[in-house]
């Protein structure tokens, strides 16, 4: 390690064999990463069912990821190739630093973002357009980026000092602060409701049913925030460390850590696709080339013409039934009566 003060070419020096190994990992990262962003781009786009407040947070996090996968790796992988040849092109590492620091920190403060809304939705499911109205969403979706912002430039201008990593620390634990207490929240008042509806499933059908979904949309939020945990706890241990020490972070134990730190925004996009049904099926489509919206109107049509062939079956088969039963009481020489009766005969076969 050496003096968070200084900037040696000792710093630019990155063993090969380590380097090749993350290089690749992040060129894999990278390029799943931004195809599966841009795909819930164009999931909640195609998708007027997907237009909800609750998806444009999610957006606003893909958006975040989308950055990290997209530019900030294609920057790393740049710097760790000149670093194997001992090079430090000062212009490329301000650059590819100000962009991590403002994507990474954007998608942490985006979950938690995503957290508050799950847990509006869940505790006041009736009142939850009110409370948290569109313009509001929009306003505290700005904000996210604006503190992002603030972030990337208070590490530009404190240059990985020990006031940069204080401010850091601030910035996750305020986070994780918000994340664990609205989670915790989320658990006592899901557990409350199905205690209480156990017995009144048949009755409150529908809005157990409705409160579920709400409660699987929790728990993926619940996953995701526990992939961060093991994708930047590693990281945040090394920048407590160095805060302690003094030291710094040596290029061979930092360049992996912050690798895995960035996987975490090709993992979000995942666990939303795997968790959630209609963005998943969503995926299926544009990946067929289908229009989803196109495919919707389709089902719901087939949907009520076919509701509509049993109506029509059901009502002459009653009509039958009862020319039928009237036939027992008239003349069957009639050859109206008896043509009605054939008729009736072949539907009720």
């Amino acid at each position: 390690m050496e003096s968070l003060n200084t900037s040696t070419t000792e710093y630019c020096q990155f063993p090969k064999i380590i380097g090749y190994p993350v290089i690749l990992i992040n060129i894999i990262g990278s390029l799943l990463g931004t195809f599966a962003n841009m795909l819930v781009w164009f999931a909640v786009l195609k998708n007027t069912q997907l237009q909800t407040l609750s998806n444009y947070f999610l957006l606003s996090l893909s958006t975040a990821d989308l950055l990290v996968t997209a530019v900030t790796q294609p920057l790393f992988i740049a710097h760790n190739i000149f670093s194997m040849r001992g090079e430090c092109l000062k212009v490329l590492d301000k650059a590819y630093s100000m962009i991590a620091y403002f994507a990474c920190m954007a998608s942490i403060l985006n979950i938690t973002t995503i957290s508050i809304d799950r847990l509006i939705v869940l505790k006041y499911p009736l009142q939850k357009r009110t409370i948290l109205t569109k313009r509001r969403g929009l306003g505290i979706m700005a904000l996210t980026w604006v503190l992002a912002a603030a972030y990337a430039v208070l590490s530009y201008v404190f240059e990985e000092t020990k006031t940069w990593i204080c401010i850091t620390f601030v910035y996750f634990a305020v986070c994780y602060l918000i994340m664990i207490s609205a989670h915790t929240h989320m658990y006592i008042v899901s557990h409350r409701f199905v205690r209480r509806r156990k017995q009144q499933v048949r009755r409150y059908s529908f809005s157990v049913l409705a409160y579920s979904k709400e409660r699987q949309a929790a728990k993926t939020i619940a996953i995701i925030l526990a992939v961060l945990t093991l994708a930047w706890l590693p990281y945040g241990s090394g920048l407590i460390v160095s805060a302690v020490t003094g030291m710094r972070l040596e290029q061979s134990c930092a360049n992996p850590l912050l690798t895995a730190g960035f996987l975490n925004s090709c993992f979000n996009t995942v666990l939303y696709s795997w968790r959630n049904k209609e963005i998943r099926t969503t995926f299926r489509q544009l990946l067929k080339c289908q229009d989803p919206n196109l495919m919707r109107r389709e089902s719901v049509s087939s949907f009520y013409i076919q509701r509509s062939r049993i109506s029509t079956a059901s009502s002459v088969f009653n009509d039958c039934n009862g020319q039928i039963f009237d036939t027992k009481d008239l003349n069957l020489n009639d050859s109206t009566d008896q043509r009605s009766s054939v008729v009736c005969a072949h539907f009720t076969v």
